[in-house]
């Protein structure tokens, strides 16, 4: 009945995924501070590949903005997602999503 706080943040992020698919809520996505939980949850359970993946896709969708773009690149994202792609260089499901976040 009651969840851990690892799947807690994972379902999280899969809802935030998938509403993301909208312009409209991007932007709302955006405007409420995301990508700093996004950062959070990325260095707080870079164990876990489940968040690791739904949190670089998260940041693929919002990089679709301008200005997610912009913060993305001046946060060092990018760094992260390279330390992290090469942790886990033989996990293809985060290294593709970690390639789909470079592709900005």
């Amino acid at each position: 009945m009651f969840r851990d706080k690892e799947e807690i943040v994972w379902l999280c992020m899969e809802i935030l995924k998938f509403t993301s698919k909208l312009r409209v809520n991007r932007a709302r996505i955006y405007e409420a501070g995301c990508i700093t939980q996004i950062i959070h949850s990325i260095v707080g359970y870079k164990k876990n590949t489940k968040i690791l993946c739904a949190a670089f896709f998260l940041l693929e969708t919002l990089s679709s903005m301008a200005q997610g773009k912009e913060e993305i690149l001046a946060r060092g994202l990018v760094k992260i997602a390279l330390n992290v792609m090469a942790t886990y260089n033989d996990n293809e499901e985060v290294l593709a999503s970690g390639m789909g976040m470079l592709l900005l």
